[in-house]
Protein backbone atom coordinates (compact mmCIF):
# COMPACT_ATOMS: atom_id res chain seq x y z
CA UNK A 1 0.00 0.00 0.00
CA UNK A 2 1.51 3.15 -1.02
CA UNK A 3 1.34 6.12 1.87
CA UNK A 4 2.21 10.06 1.67
CA UNK A 5 3.40 11.25 4.79
CA UNK A 6 3.13 15.26 4.77
CA UNK A 7 5.15 17.66 7.54
CA UNK A 8 3.76 20.94 7.15
CA UNK A 9 4.00 24.37 9.59
CA UNK A 10 7.77 23.56 10.71
CA UNK A 11 7.45 20.41 12.11
CA UNK A 12 4.35 20.64 13.98
CA UNK A 13 1.55 19.27 11.91
CA UNK A 14 1.37 15.79 9.99
CA UNK A 15 -0.77 14.62 7.60
CA UNK A 16 -0.81 10.04 6.53
CA UNK A 17 -2.52 9.97 3.61
CA UNK A 18 -3.45 5.71 2.63
CA UNK A 19 -3.03 6.32 -1.45
CA UNK A 20 -5.31 3.26 -2.28
CA UNK A 21 -7.76 4.93 0.15
CA UNK A 22 -8.25 7.97 -0.62
CA UNK A 23 -7.78 8.01 -4.35
CA UNK A 24 -10.08 8.35 -6.58
CA UNK A 25 -11.70 11.16 -5.00
CA UNK A 26 -13.15 14.61 -6.53
CA UNK A 27 -11.60 16.92 -8.25
CA UNK A 28 -11.65 19.47 -5.07
CA UNK A 29 -10.62 16.86 -2.34
CA UNK A 30 -7.72 16.58 -4.91
CA UNK A 31 -6.95 20.23 -5.10
CA UNK A 32 -7.27 20.59 -0.93
CA UNK A 33 -4.69 17.62 -0.77
CA UNK A 34 -2.43 19.48 -3.27
CA UNK A 35 -2.78 22.86 -1.71
CA UNK A 36 -1.71 20.91 1.66
CA UNK A 37 1.41 18.92 -0.56
CA UNK A 38 2.38 22.98 -0.78
CA UNK A 39 2.64 23.17 2.89
CA UNK A 40 5.22 21.02 2.73
CA UNK A 41 7.92 23.21 0.70
CA UNK A 42 10.79 20.92 1.57
CA UNK A 43 9.25 17.95 0.22
CA UNK A 44 7.04 19.23 -2.19
CA UNK A 45 8.83 18.05 -5.57
CA UNK A 46 8.88 14.41 -3.76
CA UNK A 47 5.41 14.08 -2.83
CA UNK A 48 4.32 15.66 -6.56
CA UNK A 49 6.58 12.75 -7.90
CA UNK A 50 4.89 9.93 -5.50
CA UNK A 51 1.29 10.88 -6.57
CA UNK A 52 2.57 10.75 -10.38
CA UNK A 53 3.74 7.45 -10.02
CA UNK A 54 1.06 6.28 -8.11
CA UNK A 55 -1.59 7.51 -10.54
CA UNK A 56 0.40 6.11 -13.48
CA UNK A 57 0.20 3.07 -11.34
CA UNK A 58 -3.55 2.57 -10.65
CA UNK A 59 -4.11 3.71 -14.94
CA UNK A 60 -2.03 0.61 -16.06
CA UNK A 61 -4.03 -1.44 -12.94
CA UNK A 62 -7.61 -0.02 -14.22
CA UNK A 63 -6.31 -0.52 -17.72
CA UNK A 64 -6.09 -4.41 -17.44
CA UNK A 65 -8.90 -4.60 -15.30
CA UNK A 66 -10.98 -2.88 -17.74
CA UNK A 67 -9.99 -5.38 -20.63
CA UNK A 68 -10.49 -8.18 -18.81
CA UNK A 69 -13.98 -6.88 -17.29
CA UNK A 70 -14.53 -6.30 -21.21
CA UNK A 71 -13.79 -9.82 -21.91
CA UNK A 72 -15.76 -11.32 -19.59
CA UNK A 73 -18.62 -9.16 -20.53
CA UNK A 74 -18.14 -10.63 -24.23
CA UNK A 75 -17.86 -14.16 -23.04
CA UNK A 76 -21.41 -13.83 -20.80
CA UNK A 77 -23.30 -12.44 -23.82
CA UNK A 78 -22.28 -15.14 -26.12
CA UNK A 79 -23.18 -17.80 -23.60
CA UNK A 80 -26.77 -15.97 -22.75
CA UNK A 81 -27.16 -15.35 -26.05
CA UNK A 82 -26.31 -19.03 -27.00
CA UNK A 83 -28.69 -20.35 -24.31
CA UNK A 84 -31.23 -18.16 -25.18
CA UNK A 85 -31.71 -20.04 -28.24
CA UNK A 86 -31.53 -23.42 -26.53
CA UNK A 87 -34.70 -22.18 -24.28
CA UNK A 88 -36.45 -20.87 -27.23
CA UNK A 89 -36.65 -23.63 -29.56
CA UNK A 90 -36.24 -26.08 -26.44
CA UNK A 91 -33.86 -28.43 -27.94
CA UNK A 92 -30.09 -29.08 -28.06
CA UNK A 93 -28.08 -27.33 -31.07
CA UNK A 94 -27.77 -31.37 -31.79
CA UNK A 95 -31.47 -31.44 -32.77
CA UNK A 96 -32.89 -33.81 -29.89
CA UNK A 97 -35.47 -32.23 -27.44
CA UNK A 98 -34.61 -30.93 -23.99
CA UNK A 99 -36.02 -32.57 -20.90
CA UNK A 100 -37.72 -30.91 -17.90
CA UNK A 101 -34.90 -30.82 -16.07
CA UNK A 102 -32.39 -30.00 -18.63
CA UNK A 103 -35.06 -26.91 -19.54
CA UNK A 104 -35.12 -25.63 -15.45
CA UNK A 105 -31.46 -26.11 -15.80
CA UNK A 106 -31.04 -23.97 -18.83
CA UNK A 107 -33.35 -21.15 -17.36
CA UNK A 108 -30.61 -21.12 -14.36
CA UNK A 109 -28.30 -20.74 -16.73
CA UNK A 110 -29.33 -18.08 -18.81
CA UNK A 111 -30.21 -15.91 -15.45
CA UNK A 112 -26.53 -16.43 -14.23
CA UNK A 113 -24.77 -15.91 -17.29
CA UNK A 114 -27.29 -12.37 -17.92
CA UNK A 115 -25.92 -11.44 -14.46
CA UNK A 116 -22.65 -11.84 -14.88
CA UNK A 117 -22.63 -9.52 -18.45
CA UNK A 118 -24.06 -7.45 -16.47
CA UNK A 119 -22.20 -7.10 -13.75
CA UNK A 120 -18.81 -7.47 -16.09
CA UNK A 121 -20.34 -4.24 -17.96
CA UNK A 122 -20.78 -1.93 -14.82
CA UNK A 123 -17.36 -3.03 -13.72
CA UNK A 124 -15.90 -2.20 -16.86
CA UNK A 125 -17.93 1.70 -17.46
CA UNK A 126 -16.60 2.17 -13.61
CA UNK A 127 -12.65 1.01 -14.47
CA UNK A 128 -12.82 2.98 -17.06
CA UNK A 129 -14.34 5.30 -14.95
CA UNK A 130 -11.92 5.46 -12.78
CA UNK A 131 -9.34 5.25 -15.23
CA UNK A 132 -10.18 8.46 -16.84
CA UNK A 133 -10.37 10.27 -13.26
CA UNK A 134 -6.27 9.45 -12.65
CA UNK A 135 -5.28 10.83 -15.94
CA UNK A 136 -7.41 14.00 -15.59
CA UNK A 137 -5.44 14.57 -11.88
CA UNK A 138 -2.23 13.83 -13.77
CA UNK A 139 -3.02 16.65 -15.94
CA UNK A 140 -4.00 18.88 -13.27
CA UNK A 141 -0.62 18.46 -11.45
Amino acid sequence: MDDLHITYNHGNGEMLIHLDYFFPCSQVRFNKLLKIIELDWQHEAELKENLKVHFQKRIADLTALWKENSKLYYDSKEKAASTKAIIDSRKHPNGLPLSKDELKEARADFRAYTAAYKQALSDAKSNKRFKERFEKYLESM
